[in-house]
């Protein structure tokens, strides 16, 4: 039988206790022993990532290992993270993967009502790279709870497996459905930290999976001392600050995109014109899902100044469907009237085009 139990001390916790051996293969991974175990043997397990190279502008190439989606190994970190990760509590100061929460919401928190805030922005390098094996053995273990009925030999290799069907070389792969969730468990113990930290010093602490942000009304916030302590917590568990993406202002703060500023927060004048662009180029009728349309779409937005780069449908309704998402709270939390009629078009033209592009037939 497996059912819910909680933690000796932290009642708070929801974790997922396996009373029997085979609780684990019927009711978690819902695949046979024997098949399981050999989907996630080293030499089989390779068989189900693909590899991309990602360009970064200051460390150059980073290769990205992606799950082929619907395969047995995707099947199977699915339902690990449903029947297992997605019943772990999460710290309140997490937003990024997360249903129900939304970059919109990262931010709001920090939205100010008077003038002279302080915002601080920290960026962890090579957040998934960072999580070594033995922080997410150490964390995984500390959730995974069985029964009486399973000796410790059959817990740690229950444990093992789980371990080896989320992993690849010994690393969270960015691409795997489970990292993203498994990466906000990691996290849980650092936010926690960082929050009884804020609280003590006056400042409000989200976070967006690598995207650290805080706001304060005490100008400490941008002090060396501040974010040492930031740096010294992280540290403590792998993490590295990437100083180069560090921002400290005062009043707003823009990021990827988005203004917070005195009782607002707002698209940049640039994430609009990007997204006119775009919308623009896909309006026409000339438009189709032909790889020399992407071709001529891409040349055109390189030209101008435009960095977005679309390499088929799929990419293109994913960013549709992700700004969309993005530009819906901000409308709804518009004050003025004129503005949220004229933000309500972008939402309109948006959900037009994903329409248009979803009924392109296949590219030539």
């Amino acid at each position: 039988m497996l059912h819910r139990a909680s933690k000796q001390g932290d009642d708070t916790l929801k974790v997922w206790r396996v009373d029997n051996y085979n609780d684990y293969f019927s009711n978690i991974v819902k695949v046979p022993e024997k098949e399981f175990k050999s989907k996630i043997a080293d030499n089989e397990k390779k068989l189900f990532y693909s590899e991309y190279i990602n360009k970064t502008k200051k460390n150059g190439l980073r290769k990205i290992y992606c799950v082929t989606e619907n395969s047995d190994l995707y099947k199977i970190q699915k339902n690990i993270k449903n029947n297992f990760l997605d019943n772990i509590m999460l710290s309140d100061s997490s937003y990024g993967f997360r249903k129900g929460r939304s970059y919109y919401d990262f931010l709001a928190s920090h939205k100010s009502f008077y003038s002279g805030k302080y915002f601080l922005r920290l960026d962890i390098r090579d957040f998934f790279g960072s999580i070594e094996y033995s922080l997410i053995e150490d964390v995984v273990s500390y959730y995974f709870v069985v029964g009486e009925n399973l000796t410790s030999s059959q817990k740690k290799e229950l444990l093992q497996n789980t371990l080896s069907s989320m992993t690849y070389e010994n690393k969270v792969p960015q691409g795997a459905i489970t990292s993203p969730t498994l990466s906000n468990i990691v996290f849980r113990q650092l936010d926690l930290r960082i929050e009884k930290f804020c609280q003590n010093v006056d400042a409000i602490y989200t976070r967006y999976a690598d995207d650290l942000l805080f706001s304060s009304y005490n100008r400490n916030l941008h002090s060396a001392k501040f974010i040492n302590f930031i740096r010294s917590i992280l540290i403590s568990k792998g993490f590295h600050i990437n100083h180069s993406k560090t921002i400290r202002t005062k009043n707003l703060i823009s990021l990827n995109g988005f203004v917070i500023s005195e009782n607002d927060i707002h698209l940049s004048r640039k994430k609009l014109a990007s997204l006119s662009r775009i919308l623009f180029c896909l309006e026409t009728p000339k438009w189709i899902n032909s790889k020399a349309s992407f071709v001529n779409l891409n040349m055109k937005l390189k030209t101008e100044g435009d960095k977005h780069l679309f390499e088929g449908k799929y990419a293109l309704l994913n960013f549709l469907a992700g700004f969309r998402a993005f530009i819906i709270p901000i409308v709804r939390s518009m004050d003025d009237s004129k503005l949220r009629k004229k933000q309500q078009k972008y939402i309109v033209r948006i959900e037009k085009t994903i329409e248009k592009i979803e009924k392109l037939p296949p590219k030539k």
